[in-house]
């Protein structure tokens, strides 16, 4: 057998890495995060505790990078030109490719809004700038209804960016019951549709 190149090494590092951070966000989800040590991780996933110290150089590390990939994945077909601002077909891009995502990996989801509402993550939120984030997506979304002329752009900024966060709530919770599909038309239609017959 030939040897591994490069770009074979640099693939297993990152399936690795994966495997690990998606053992950690189901551990963390089911016995909490002060109660999964590396140790427990490193079990689940077959590795010794020592290599998983390889990957990560801590459990808050760990629980960082976690946190971290969760909120590029919610964000990140938000504004894609990252030019700040939002033109009707990228709130229909994010709308759609949100709905995408919570159809391929609801459970995923659900064990990382699980580990979210924990304090240990809550602090870290904090730390990362969340709070910040949000701020900076609802601004460029009432700054795309203000354009339109909807009467409170602020306030509709917000309604939608919580009818997204019900959305995936609802449907990560319930995705066998929770008509996700009618969800998004409802919201495209409302949201981009109305604004393309203006």
């Amino acid at each position: 057998m030939a040897p591994k190149t490069k770009e074979q090494f640099a693939k297993i590092r990152r399936d690795r890495r994966e495997e690990i951070l998606h053992t950690a966000v189901k551990l963390f989800a089911g016995r909490g995060i002060d109660h999964t040590t590396i140790q427990d991780i490193a079990l689940q996933v077959g590795i010794s505790k020592g290599l998983i110290y390889n990957y990560f150089d801590s459990k808050e590390a760990l629980l960082e990078e976690l946190i971290k990939n969760g909120i590029d994945q919610m964000y990140r077909y938000f504004d894609p030109n990252c030019d700040g601002i939002l033109t009707a077909h990228e709130l229909e891009y994010f709308i759609e490719e949100q709905v995408t995502q919570l159809k391929q990996n609801a459970g995923f989801w659900k064990c990382l809004l699980m580990v979210l509402i924990q304090p240990p993550a809550q602090d870290l939120l904090y730390r990362l700038g969340f709070v910040e984030i949000n701020a900076r997506i609802r601004n460029i979304m009432a700054d795309y209804f203000r354009i339109r002329s909807w009467k409170d752009p602020e306030m509709e900024a917000w309604y939608l960016h919580t009818l997204m966060d019900g959305i995936c709530m609802n449907y990560i919770f319930d995705p066998e019951n929770f008509p996700i599909d009618k969800m998004k038309k409802l919201l495209i239609g409302k949201y981009v549709k109305t604004e393309e017959l203006k």
